[in-house]
């Protein structure tokens, strides 16, 4: 569930990553994000007909559970048991007195991307970011006072990309996350952005969009060039 190596701009433009625009979403804060899609458990999930599972209170049972392995209910309380008969089909199988978890992560978010010509502001919004993923602040050209930003960039582990006549260059390399304690809270994360992401790449199969911004097509969204990024 996460991505040790940084994250680049020529990763994005030969498709290593997927851009979602408003993928990325912590505290109250919104960014996009760069991820990259489990296609085996996509697949399950469109066979089963499920979408994101966001539930923290389902998500922290299943953690609990190793995956694909029988669990004897025995060894599990009573409210989590509970929990787990009312998952959606397709998260887990019960028969009789034993369980296994089927439900995996669907996608990772290697990274959350805020752009704007702020860089106070850009840098305070995307570190909001820092328990999920990579962070990575895109300037639309190099900001004054360059070099202070650098050195707080690279204190707070943020990378900074700057747009050069279209082409995004890396300035500052972001520091690799470092996953500590996987936690209901982390999951979650990475299943909004994979509600996110079937909204922009399934506009007629998903649920509207919660945010002002249209659902954008399939070819759209896997264009580094046209990556909506949120700005600050």
């Amino acid at each position: 569930m996460h991505v040790a190596e940084p994250v680049t701009p020529l990763q994005l433009q030969i498709g290593r990553w997927l851009p979602v625009p408003g993928g990325a979403i912590a505290a109250g804060h919104r960014a996009d994000a760069l991820v990259t899609i489990d296609d085996d458990e996509h697949a399950r999930r469109q066979s089963a007909g499920i979408g994101a599972v966001t539930g923290r209170g389902l998500l922290y049972v299943l953690l609990s559970l190793p995956w694909g392995t029988p669990v004897h209910t025995g060894a599990l309380h009573v409210r989590e048991v509970e929990i787990l008969r009312a998952a959606p089909a397709g998260v887990v199988d019960l028969d009789g007195d034993w369980v296994i978890r089927r439900l995996q992560t669907p996608l990772t978010v290697a990274a959350a991307v805020v752009e704007g010509t702020n860089w106070r502001r850009v840098l305070g919004r995307v570190v909001q970011f820092a328990p999920f993923c990579q962070m990575v602040a895109v300037f639309p050209a190099a900001p004054t006072r360059f070099g202070d930003v650098a050195w707080e960039a690279r204190f707070d582990g943020v990378g900074v990309w700057v747009r050069d006549d279209g082409e995004l260059v890396e300035v500052v390399r972001p520091e690799p996350f470092r996953l500590r304690c996987q936690k209901a809270a982390g999951w979650a994360f990475h299943e909004n952005a994979y509600r996110r992401w079937i909204s922009t790449t399934h506009p007629v199969a998903s649920s509207p969009c919660p945010e002002d911004r249209p659902a954008r097509t399939a070819a759209e969204a896997s264009d580094p060039l046209q990556l909506a990024l949120p700005t600050a």
